[in-house]
């Protein structure tokens, strides 16, 4: 049965500060579930240090951990694939980061704009077309406000 689910939209896995895994580690000692689902290794922390912290506790707490479907028991392969799982996470978000940041630079050196999906009020982003670069102009209406 289905007690809760712990969620962290927006909150990176780098961190150990984030309101769902602070409710779930809560929940654990106070005893609101017996057992605890991750869908994969990654989805818990993407810290191998973080990953080891967070399923000691949990197996301190007498929680049954389970991580891609695999219950978790404490032993040497289970706690080298952690490890490993950890570092693989790790690696994947600092590869993202760096792919990334390497298309930002990227855009910006050939006259493009990086916004992220966010919008500046008062400015209208235009989008490149065969004959002009993209740009940001300022939106009249919007700027009366701001003025």
């Amino acid at each position: 049965m289905l007690v809760k689910e712990y969620i962290d939209d927006g909150y990176s896995g780098a961190m150990l500060d984030r309101p769902g895994l602070e409710a779930l580690r809560r929940d654990a000692k106070a005893d609101v579930y017996d057992a605890i689902y991750f869908h994969s290794a990654d989805r818990l922390a993407r810290k191998a240090a973080h990953q080891t912290i967070i399923v000691d506790e949990l197996l301190r707490s007498k929680k049954q951990v389970v991580i891609g479907g695999k219950d978790f028991v404490r032993n040497p392969e289970n706690t080298l694939t952690l490890t490993m799982l950890g570092a693989f996470a790790e690696f994947e978000r600092e590869k993202i980061i760096e792919r990334t940041t390497r298309g930002w630079r990227h855009r910006i050196r050939s006259g493009g704009v990086v916004s992220q999906g966010n919008r500046t009020f008062g400015y209208d982003y235009v989008a490149k077309t065969t004959t002009s670069r993209c740009a940001i102009v300022i939106n009249e209406q919007e700027a009366e406000v701001v003025r």
